[in-house]
């Protein structure tokens, strides 16, 4: 059976939910584009008075959570149960099929949703971007031969409608804001036309509300909804904690206010989808993604909220702050902004960000390699991803900082797609610094002679898949070791064990001047080697890091040339860089025990 589908989208996703200064618009605006084909265009659209008008008769229950095959869609147009489906909402894309006897020459439906819809989320939601596409879908689960690779004719033309809608994103560009002029005030969140007030006039201050764009407001206003929906979802999880609504309660004290932006993305989850034969496996694939990601950020969320107050207040982090009523109240140091799929964003405590993430992907491995089991295709069912994390100042530029965690997703992708499994990257910024991560790392992580100072991506996998064709699962230290995350945290502990040691050990000055011997000039590197040997406080014996021992260099490093010099990196100045931003031994080991026991709460809580 062949029916006239509606594929939408919604465009510039991330420049839409942080463009703003403020975590309250963030949030707001992630909220916004989460809820907003099942809110807007189902309720307010399809669903209501103007759908009843055009004469659309769609089912009650939510259809894309609960999908139905081919057959049973088709027996519903044919039986006049309905003439619109929603077949599909997932990953910021909206699927609706309606009976092909609706579309007529003077009439079509699909316009005149789009028309409706369009004016609706430029009334309620301005800057919000959105597309869409028309086309003809056969409903058949016959399979083609499409060269070396057999399809359905669904998933055919399923992908020549995602061509369509790609081809429509790149020709029509619309705009959704009111205009600036020459005597507009700019709003000073995101720097569009401030033609609205955010807040009323106090008259106990005599104090006006702040003048912003539209966009903002819309924003706001969803702020608050959109923490009472994260408190829902994870409230249990969370032991009396609060989630925060400002960058500045993460848990910041004055002299060290940095905290971290958190971007992870799924490995190969296009081409997971694109082996789906039916709407109804893609719709339930989405489905068990969104539910897997969800589990896996509450096991994170779990450790977090498990770590009492005095041992994030020995970490240098305050939990406690005031509302405006003067009522004490105890935010934790984490905040989602996007749990979509498997695209998360996360802000948190800098001292905390490599360590959540770690405990995030391994959750999502674990719960995702058993119950995504029949998906062997790739050798290994686990979901596996890659983060990119940006460490900076409170004050930084929250928009330049999440381009710089994507750019270090990417950079981490690269070595997931070399070597397979789970990998992270990160980056430290100290007030402006270049916006790209590839100027950065030539600016600030190449040594005189041309060597490269950083040393990730890290590996964060336990496991890793090898072969082409005989895919096998081997152990990701035997394999990968020296790459392995955890043989940074080695070395950060053996650090911080020897600067505890006092005139014995290495000390906080020799530490960071170990840094700058490892970036310096061939002379003042074997001086300060020397200098160590003498002391018999040699660097860190870092398993898997043999290379590495005798000059904080491979041995040809130090009888390069400035050309040759570029092949070799140190693994040295991560974990020194990473002292400060790293929770002490004794806590790691607190939240690395807790993992699994956190795993099976959730799973208990949340069956399949």
């Amino acid at each position: 059976m062949k029916v006239a589908a509606l594929l939408m989208d919604t465009r510039s996703i991330q420049k839409y939910i942080f463009s703003g200064t403020t975590l309250r618009t963030n949030i707001g605006a992630s909220y916004i584009v989460e809820q907003l084909f099942q809110n807007d265009l189902v309720d307010a659209i399809l669903q209501s008075e103007l759908g009843h008008n055009l004469g659309l008769v769609v089912p009650t229950e939510k259809t894309w959570e609960s999908p139905k095959g081919n057959e049973e869609i088709v027996a519903g147009f044919t039986n006049g149960h309905y003439n619109t489906y929603v077949a599909y909402i997932g990953g910021g894309n909206a699927l609706v099929l309606f009976k092909e006897d609706l579309v007529t020459e003077s009439f079509d439906p699909r316009k005149e949703v789009v028309k409706a819809f369009t004016k609706h989320i430029i009334v309620t939601y301005p800057g919000l971007k959105t597309n869409a596409a028309f086309g003809i879908l056969e409903l058949d689960d016959t399979e083609i031969k499409n060269g070396d690779e057999t399809t359905t004719v669904f998933q055919k033309e399923l992908k020549d409608l995602y061509t369509i809608l790609k081809k429509n994103q790149n020709e029509i560009h619309p705009i959704v804001n009111v205009p600036m002029t020459g005597f507009t005030l700019p709003c000073s969140i995101n720097g569009e036309s401030a033609n609205g007030e955010l807040d009323a006039y106090d008259p106990k201050k005599s104090r006006c509300g702040r003048y912003v764009s539209q966009e903002v407001i819309a924003k706001h206003k969803m702020s608050d909804t959109s923490t009472k929906h994260l408190h829902h979802i994870y409230g249990e999880y969370i032991a009396g904690y609060d989630f925060p609504k400002e960058f500045e309660d993460l848990g910041q004290v004055t002299g060290d206010d940095y905290f971290a932006i958190v971007h992870i993305d799924g490995n190969n989850m296009g081409e997971r989808f694109a082996k789906c034969k039916s709407l109804a496996e893609r719709s339930a694939l989405s489905n068990q993604v969104k539910r897997i990601t969800e589990r896996a950020f509450a096991v994170m969320v779990q450790v977090a909220a498990m770590i009492s107050e005095e041992e994030y207040k020995a970490e240098n982090i305050k939990l406690s702050r005031k509302d405006t009523s003067g009522n004490a109240i105890q935010y934790l140091p984490i905040r989602p902004i996007i749990i979509g799929g498997d695209d998360v964003t996360f802000v948190c405590h800098a001292r905390l960000a490599t360590l959540l993430s770690h405990v995030f992907m391994t959750a999502l491995e674990r719960i995702s390699r058993k119950e995504m089991a029949y998906l062997d295709s790739l050798g290994d069912s686990a979901m596996y991803s890659c983060a990119g994390i940006a460490i900076l100042n409170t004050s930084y530029p929250f928009f330049r900082g999440y381009e710089l965690a994507e750019q270090l997703c990417a950079n981490a992708k690269k070595e997931s797609r070399a070597n397979g499994s789970s990998w992270m990257d990160f980056a430290i910024l100290h007030g402006e610094q270049s916006p790209t991560l590839e100027q950065i790392r030539e600016q600030e992580y190449t040594s005189e002679l041309g060597g490269q100072l950083h040393y990730g991506p890290y590996l964060i996998s336990d496991n890793i898949v090898v072969g082409t064709t005989d895919k096998q699962v081997v152990s990701a230290t035997e394999k990968l070791g020296h790459k392995h995350y955890m043989a940074m945290l080695d070395t950060i502990a053996a650090f911080r064990k020897s600067m505890k040691q006092g005139d014995a050990g290495m000390g906080h000055n020799k530490v960071k001047g170990l840094r700058y011997a490892l970036q310096a000039d061939l002379h003042t590197l074997h001086d300060t080697i020397q200098q160590l040997e003498y002391r018999n406080t040699p660097l860190p014996k870092t398993k898997g890091w043999e290379a590495y021992h005798t000059y904080g260099w491979e041995a040809g490093y130090v009888t390069s040339n400035r050309s040759d010099a570029k092949q070799f990196v140190t693994p040295y100045i991560d974990a020194i860089e990473m002292l400060e931003y790293m929770p002490q031994e004794a806590l790691q080991q607190k939240i690395y025990d807790a993992v699994e026991a956190a795993i099976r709460s959730v799973n208990e809580s949340h069956p399949k």
